[in-house]
């Protein structure tokens, strides 16, 4: 794993404190795969002599589980010994929060709201419409993005039709 590459880059690497985070739990297979996942995870951490590895699972694309992620990391940072930094090092503090992207269009296509938003469209390739659960998802994204709101805006109603890249969803 990822720990072999790092004691080939700096030995004293090694030896750190390992988060593994699964991404792409926004994507169905993944979700439903997640239990046999984590034990093959675990079972590759026990063989590389890994005792206190952690295992968590997020969706950077739609947030689930970075805000828990985040919080951990935090917490594992505050657990280690302060090194002592020289006064001429200087020391950058990450800035925490995602910056809110404006949407990027709205136009109506032979009756159909088409939208085009890059963030947007490779969530959508992703989701199965199918899946009430993801289509939630998904309008959740659309609100915290600003979408939503511009549909609302340019008069869209309950039961219009919108394209986000080559998917096609309902308004509800």
């Amino acid at each position: 794993m990822v720990r072999n590459e790092l004691l080939h880059f700096n030995p004293e690497l090694g030896g750190k404190r390992q988060l593994v985070v699964v991404n792409k739990l926004d994507v169905t297979e993944v979700r439903e795969q997640r239990s046999s996942i984590l034990e093959a995870l675990k079972v590759a951490l026990h063989d590389q002599g890994e005792v206190d590895g952690e295992i968590m699972f997020i969706s950077a694309a739609t947030g689930e589980g970075v805000d828990a992620m985040i919080m951990r990391i935090a917490a594992i940072l505050e657990e280690l010994p302060k090194d002592a930094v020289p006064d001429e090092q200087v020391v950058l503090q990450p800035a925490f929060g995602r910056q809110r992207r404006e949407p990027e269009s709205v136009r109506m296509e032979n009756g159909v709201f088409v939208v085009e938003s890059e963030r947007l469209e490779r969530l959508s390739a992703l989701a199965d419409t199918r899946d009430q659960r993801v289509l939630l998802q998904l309008w959740r994204e659309m609100r915290r993005t600003g979408m939503a709101d511009k549909l609302i805006d340019v008069g869209i109603e309950v039961g219009d039709t919108i394209r986000i890249g080559k998917v096609e969803v309902e308004w509800f």
